[in-house]
């Protein structure tokens, strides 16, 4: 707490809540590198399935008759290994003459990247795990009017019991709507 130069309850909780985004910030550089780099490994696969399934692509490509396509397509299921392939790589708008080499540059920088950020996130949770256990102890130590109040979640109903109250308000609203029918008629 000296290192923090934390006094009061609100100076922990403030510090808490830096701490905590901060860790969030890390967590989410994380998860980006993460996700580019599944999306780099998925694009290294899809040329590979595209290459190695070429030949029969291309032979069905050159068959003109329909019946004769389909009766092909079914009888090779590296069709549809590579139009799988195919369709990966429409989707992240790469096709078939990406650099290779540019991609792995790109997949070492985000590993790189991606460990930078293991390291920090290790270091803030470190310094986040004391201040959470002094922020638990310090709150079950104060009187309760003093701690900090959290909201308590309403409790969640069931479906029949949600319909039942939606039919309730629905029959309610029906009746007013009558009763001011009702009332403007008579004026």
């Amino acid at each position: 707490l000296k290192d923090h130069e934390i006094f009061t309850l609100e100076q922990l909780d403030s510090v808490l809540e830096e701490v905590k985004q901060k860790s969030g910030s890390i967590s989410t550089g994380i998860r980006k590198a993460e996700s580019r780099m599944k999306v780099i490994t998925g694009i290294k696969n899809a040329i590979a399935d595209c290459q190695q399934h070429k030949a029969v692509h291309d032979k069905y490509v050159r068959i003109g008759w329909k019946t004769v396509q389909s009766v092909y397509a079914e009888s090779y299921r590296e069709l549809d290994a590579y139009n799988k392939a195919y369709r990966f790589l429409k989707k992240h708008g790469v096709d078939l003459n990406v650099d290779l080499e540019a991609l792995q540059v790109e997949y070492e920088q985000l590993q790189t990247s991606h460990g930078e950020y293991t390291g920090q996130l290790a270091a803030v949770q470190e310094e986040l795990k004391p201040l959470k256990e002094i922020h638990y102890w310090v709150s079950k130590v104060l009187a309760s009017e003093q701690a900090e109040v959290k909201k308590k979640p309403e409790p969640k109903h069931s479906v029949t019991e949600q319909i039942q109250d939606y039919r309730e308000e629905s029959r309610k609203k029906d009746e007013q709507h009558r009763q001011e029918k009702k009332q403007n008629m008579e004026l």
